[in-house]
């Protein structure tokens, strides 16, 4: 287990650095009031914004009701989750609502999120935080005008190294004295870089820099040898590259490689979902996203031990490819404007599978269609693209 979330703080006493940003949310909830302000803690990643939350919530017998607020982005969404969290409780439980990430959210040209956000957090009847990690950002501009702004800054070096000493104690392990000052200095401030690197340290690594960046092929070389699916992660997020590369490279190495075919099919799915979120983030700008792609990486490589590959596949196969990506890309998109899916990836992931199960089974896919009302051209369509696939892919 992670040293970060295993030696989290149950109690605010229990964290170091920010004493007056603890000092105020815990003044804030205990005094809380309908109709005060909600909080807004912004401050760079791993200051303790979210244990701060937690800790103090627990101190006051509130139950934490988090959101993801990048994941919640438009009015309506937002709109469905406040009325879900908000619904009566039997228990009658004393209830903290949490929204991270609230500088994900979008504006008015783009749904609504922010604005809904800022126009309803005040009528809230519970008491409301939020977490954001760019002050600067427009949304938490818009946002600080309806909340209790509350900064939180880097911890210092000295506050860092006197916790990790603690945890080390704690563990019952022993880190070189050079190798613990590297993980404080690496860390600058972010208690959970600085619990990850101490955590390698003691395990026989090295801490590393945030900006150490290493080669494509030796991050996916290290990432596949790793048992540990958040060191398979780490792995990811240092490697160089940008995300098309990424992907490439993890799907050449997988491809070629002569894993189990069970293993090699949820690795390959997994790149298959990396892709389409790629795709998802270019279409809508919501880069944010991002931090779920290196996870998507990390999950089709850790422990699969396959050797780099750089994918110089024999023109022959290239072409292969291309044929049969065509085909199916024709297939998918004629599947998305029947059954009403989203978008033609959705269809491919989702539906394709199991349409080439049914068109093997008794009744075929004209039976599949007709239970849905299906135009006859339609169902023809469907059965020439999904035939076509078959014959190309699907044996």
């Amino acid at each position: 287990m992670m040293w970060a979330e295993k030696h989290r703080p149950k109690r605010l006493e229990e964290m170091v650095g920010n004493d007056r940003a603890r000092a105020t949310v815990f003044d804030w909830l205990n005094n809380w009031k309908r109709g005060m302000k909600p909080l807004l803690l912004v401050g760079p990643p791993g200051v303790g914004k979210t244990t701060t939350v937690y800790a103090a919530a627990a101190q006051l017998g509130y139950t934490v009701i988090e959101m993801n607020a990048s994941d919640y982005r438009t009015e309506k969404q937002l709109t469905g989750t406040f009325r879900s969290a908000h619904s009566a409780s039997l228990l009658q439980e004393r209830r903290l609502l949490f929204l991270d990430e609230v500088d994900g959210l979008l504006g008015r040209s783009d749904y609504g999120g922010a604005d809904f956000l800022a126009d309803n957090i005040e009528n809230i009847p519970d008491p409301v935080m939020m977490a954001a990690n760019d002050p600067t950002s427009d949304q938490v501009k818009k946002l600080a005008k309806h909340a209790r702004l509350v900064q939180l800054g880097r911890v210092p070096a000295r506050l860092v190294e006197v916790y990790l000493r603690e945890v080390i104690k704690k563990e019952g392990v022993s880190v070189p004295a050079e190798l613990l000052r590297e993980a404080v200095g690496a860390s600058e401030g972010d208690m959970r870089a600085a619990m990850n690197g101490a955590q390698m340290a003691a395990l026989g690594g090295v801490p590393s820099r945030g900006d150490r960046r290493m080669p494509l092929q030796e991050a996916v070389t290290a990432a596949a040898a790793a048992d540990d699916f958040d060191q398979a992660v780490r792995c990811m997020q240092d490697a160089e590259g940008n995300a098309d590369e990424k992907v490439r490279a993890c799907f050449n190495s997988v491809a070629a490689s002569s894993l189990d075919p069970e293993r090699k099919r949820s690795s390959l799915r997994l790149l298959a979902e990396a892709n389409l979120l790629i795709r998802r983030m270019r279409r809508t700008q919501q880069w944010r996203q991002l931090r779920y792609l290196n996870r998507l990486l990390a999950g089709a490589l850790a422990g699969t031990r396959v050797p780099y590959s750089d994918g110089n596949l024999p023109w022959p196969l290239r072409q292969r490819l291309w044929n049969d990506s065509r085909h199916i890309k024709l297939f998918s998109s004629a599947m998305a404007r029947s059954t009403g899916a989203s978008s033609s990836d959705m269809a491919l992931m989702h539906l394709a599978p199991s349409l080439m199960i049914i068109s093997r089974a008794a009744g075929g896919i004209e039976g599949w269609c007709a239970t849905r009302g299906m135009a006859p051209a339609t169902v023809g369509a469907l059965q020439r693209e999904l035939k076509s696939v078959i014959a190309r892919v699907g044996r």
